[in-house]
């Protein structure tokens, strides 16, 4: 049996009360795994625990080798409920369609729990998560997976890789540094982001999840005008005019807005934070250059799948780039993209702010640490600081930043960038950023955040 001390069943614990005002809206769950085979066990190198805010679209998968086991299953299939799984994984094994699982220990045969009801930058992020990790085995402890990569790629229906069989059973962040089973918990209400202000009124609308109270939500908003706070107000659940489909509740209200204006919307459920974002005129952005952006890239489509599309940005990390530069332009940075054959052992583009003070970027797809890619960047940089002085700017202040399109959960490395002068950029900054592109910020204004940041050492704080 794992042993659970009472410090990390408390964190368990406090997951569960965390999420039990809306735990009814989690009915149709998923559990994906990667484990290796140790007897009648499978010992987990990974897993998720997906509760979803409706009914899932997962289908169950099962891939297996002489030594390796890839699976993932709807728990109310096998006649479970999410609860029940998480008890026997943090007391020992689980019963589960393709066989017995117990996350992979160390010798002490100890599990950890770690939750955090506010993660680091949450209230940036346009969701807030809700996420228990249970963390097992880490580094020397953790078995060779050579014998299950050389299986899988000699297998009828080949994968290249453990993380590929990862990502075909749902598990988005395949680490390998430690055993760990995630629990996500999906937000249960969201802002209708399509709506648009059209003749100084807007009809907002509301998702809920089904089988919820419409009265335990509501809808708080800050209407901004030339950059200003308006008005401020919030929509009771019981204000909303509601309607019913297969998916979710849909709850709408109209309100009436100045010319120009842009809404900020917080939606939250039993006067719990879950959802922002922003309700916008696209004819009226008060940022000219996302106003230039969406002319040619309407609705950020394009941007969006570049930077966040998983599958997409795997195969095409040049166009990653791209969506870093389109970001960084629309912030209001002046970006010299380096490009071609003959510029390969450069940064992958410079942006300089108003002030000409410049930042050095290096985008990657992966680990920041691959390659060797914290090292050359922190050479080029300084390069330029050599050559900007030498050519009588040396006053002008130089940031090397990496930016990756794995989200922050997933990334090795940071601290030791942050120590090298380094500022480390994930997938949640990316998603921050095209937020803060609503409003021309300037760019001398993120640069000088980030130039704090980086030499107080607040990584966390970028986007404050």
């Amino acid at each position: 049996m794992a042993l659970f001390n009472e410090i990390h069943s408390d964190q368990l614990q406090k997951f569960q009360s965390a999420i039990e005002p809306w735990s009814s809206a989690y009915s149709d769950a998923s559990f994906g795994f990667v484990g290796i085979k140790n007897g009648s066990v499978i010992e987990l190198l990974q897993g998720q625990i997906i509760l979803p805010n409706g009914n899932s679209s997962l289908i169950n998968k099962f891939i297996e080798t002489k030594s390796f086991v890839g699976g993932l299953y709807r728990l109310n299939e096998f006649n479970q409920t999410y609860s029940e799984v998480l008890k026997a994984l943090t007391e020992g094994e689980l019963n589960t369609p393709y066989g017995k699982v117990k996350l992979l220990t160390d010798t002490s045969n100890s599990i950890s729990a770690y939750f955090t009801s506010f993660p680091s930058g949450f209230e940036n992020h346009q969701v807030r998560d809700t996420r228990l990790s249970l963390t097992g085995a880490q580094g020397q402890h953790l078995p060779s997976i050579e014998k299950a990569v050389i299986e899988l790629r000699s297998a009828e229906a080949p994968y290249e890789s453990i993380s590929e069989v990862a990502s075909e059973v749902s598990i988005l962040e395949y680490r390998k540094d430690m055993a760990i089973i995630h629990v996500l918990a999906a937000n249960v209400v969201a802002v209708d982001l399509s709506k648009e202000i059209n003749n100084k009124a807007v009809d907002i609308g509301i998702f809920l999840a089904k089988g919820l109270n419409h009265d335990d939500c509501s809808l708080g908003y800050k209407i901004i005008v030339q950059g200003k706070v308006f008005e401020r107000n919030r929509i009771m659940g019981n204000e909303f005019n509601w309607t019913n489909s297969e998916l979710h509740q849909y709850g709408t209200k109209q309100i009436n807005v100045p010319e120009g204006a842009l809404i900020q919307c917080f939606a939250s459920y039993a006067g719990e934070f879950q959802f922002q974002g922003w309700i916008v005129d696209p004819s009226t952005f008060p940022n000219v250059f996302r106003v230039l952006h969406n002319s040619i890239d309407s609705n950020l489509e394009n941007l969006n799948k570049y930077l966040f599309d998983d599958s997409y940005v795997k195969s095409n990390s040049r166009d990653f780039e791209t969506g870093v530069a389109n970001l960084f332009f629309m912030l209001g940075f002046s970006v010299d993209p380096i490009k071609g054959k003959r510029n390969e052992n450069g940064p992958d583009l410079l942006a300089t702010t108003s002030k000409g003070n410049v930042v050095v970027v290096e985008c990657t797809i992966g680990q920041i640490e691959n390659d060797g890619k914290i090292g050359k960047l922190v050479h080029r940089s300084q390069l330029l600081k050599e050559q900007l002085k030498n050519s009588a700017h040396g006053h002008l202040q130089v940031i090397p930043v990496i930016i990756t399109a794995l989200s922050k959960t997933s990334v090795t490395g940071i601290e030791s960038a942050i120590q090298a002068g380094v500022l480390v950029l994930t997938k949640e900054d990316l998603l921050v950023a095209i937020d803060k592109t609503m409003v021309n910020k300037g760019s001398d204004s993120f640069f000088n955040d980030a130039w704090d940041i980086l030499n107080a050492n607040q990584q966390d704080k970028l986007f404050k």
